[in-house]
């Protein structure tokens, strides 16, 4: 079994010091899409007003496994609507 360490950026980065001993790669690429989600779960509330979560697993070397990104966008409509007077 192999340690990853799963790296959030979300306005600053939120370095994995310990990591996780996981039993294969591919049991690291399910944590890592899993974690994202809990991530946005957690922070719904406050995700537009950073609407970038990236989630970068390594290995013990920390050389760069997979790199997973969500990024908000408003839509030029929704912001046109929110500027018009009432």
């Amino acid at each position: 079994m192999d340690r990853y360490f799963f790296h959030i950026d979300y306005g600053e980065t939120s370095r994995d010091l310990e990591g996780t001993v996981l039993p294969n790669p591919d049991a690291a690429r399910t944590a890592a899409v899993h974690l994202l989600g809990e991530v946005l779960r957690d922070t719904a509330d406050e995700f537009w007003a950073k609407p970038d979560v990236t989630v970068t697993v390594t290995d013990d070397a920390d050389l760069t496994l997979w790199t997973l990104t969500v990024a908000g966008g408003e839509a030029a409509s929704v912001a046109r609507a929110r500027v018009r007077p009432g």
